[in-house]
């Protein structure tokens, strides 16, 4: 949220300093999560450009970056979305110790020192808002995969 008030503020001194304050934290979030989500990536667009609609695609003079962009990648970002969404939960728990470990105000170091001072409204709260989150991207990821494939109807 300190990015996002400082770009709303015009403060573009207090952004550059956020933002270097941040990129290690979010590396540390992030990097298992890359690997996996390009893995999965990877190995859906193999299967996918084998198939006989990009081979057509191909056949029909269509440029290969149209080819790959709009035919294969739309294709192959439906097990990349679920996995994303998946990781979501695992990234809301990666936060508090991440939040702890860099000493970062937010959701997670509130439920570590909720925990510690035995603040049990708070910590239900945090579960609650967590468990929240978790299902609304797990639906908005429902949501996508009938714009991803057209022949998904909900």
């Amino acid at each position: 949220m300190y990015l996002i008030d400082t770009l709303i503020e015009g403060g573009w001194l207090k952004f550059a300093n956020a933002f270097n304050h941040i990129i290690l934290p979010a590396f540390c979030l992030s990097y298992v999560y890359l690997a996996i989500i390009t893995r999965i990536v990877r190995s859906s667009m193999i299967s996918v450009m084998g198939l006989d609609f990009i081979t057509t695609a191909r056949a029909n003079g269509i440029s290969e970056i149209i080819v790959i962009l709009k035919h294969g990648l739309k294709n192959a970002l439906i097990p990349t979305v679920t996995i994303t969404g998946l990781s979501i939960g695992e990234l809301l728990g990666g936060a508090i110790l991440t939040e702890t470990i860099f000493d970062w105000p937010g959701m997670g170091k509130y439920v570590v020192d909720s925990i510690n001072f035995l603040d049990f409204p708070a910590i239900m709260g945090f579960t609650l808002v967590v468990s929240l989150i978790y299902v609304m991207v797990n639906l908005l990821v429902d949501v996508l995969y009938a714009f991803l494939d057209p022949q998904i109807r909900y």
